[in-house]
């Protein structure tokens, strides 16, 4: 269990998580991981320089040769787990990766649509509920699932209602869905996030 504070932060922070988490269970030089993660030899060394000395890696074994020897790092332990008293609660932790997967959901967003010409949202009631819609105009809406459009979903509902019994068996049929998609092995990556939880009474509702 981590209880050094700074330890919890890097580990807490997705843009530190991509340098560290190829360390998990495996062995890597400096070259390795800056290969894997797009970043240089220099920076790749100060982070892990950095990981070392908080105690996240270690230098495992050292490749000898003619000059000074290729050191091989690893991470200490298989798994850590973080308290979320260091890092400021759940939400934070959420806002932070919601943050980082944001800017590649947009940039997938972009890739799929171009620059969006002419596009925008329409926002009305439908069947009494008020819905805010991706549409190419004023009086045409996307159908996503149409043919030739991409193959992306996005939705948000602030108001859906269930009883637990009803929400517990939604929660089910999404994590296997969610199972059975993910033991593809496509040659397209894709970003995915699922969002459900229950909204307090004093919840803001747009109505």
């Amino acid at each position: 269990m981590v209880t050094n504070l700074e330890m919890a932060r890097v580990l807490s922070d997705p843009e530190h998580l991509r340098y560290i988490a190829p360390f998990l269970e495996h062995e890597h030089t400096v070259s390795e991981v800056a290969a894997e993660v797009g970043s240089t030899l220099s920076t790749t060394y100060r982070k892990l320089k950095r990981y070392c000395d908080l105690g996240i890696l270690e230098v495992s074994r050292e490749h000898k040769r003619k000059g000074r020897a290729i050191k091989v790092y690893r991470a200490v332990a298989d798994a850590f787990f973080v308290p979320f008293q260091l890092t400021g609660g759940a939400e934070e932790g959420s806002a932070r990766w919601q943050k980082h997967w944001e800017r590649d959901f947009q940039r997938g967003f972009r890739h799929a649509f171009g620059q969006f010409d002419g596009w925008g949202q329409r926002l009305f009631r439908k069947d009494g509920v008020f819905t805010i819609m991706l549409a190419k105009g004023p009086n045409e809406d996307v159908d996503m699932l149409g043919e030739g459009m991409p193959a992306l979903y996005n939705r948000f509902h602030d108001s859906l209602y269930l009883d637990f019994t009803e929400a517990k068996a939604f929660q089910r049929e999404l994590d296997t869905l969610f199972v059975k998609y993910s033991a593809q092995c496509g040659q397209q990556r894709y970003l995915m996030r699922i969002s459900f939880v229950p909204v307090p009474e004093d919840a803001e509702l747009i109505r």
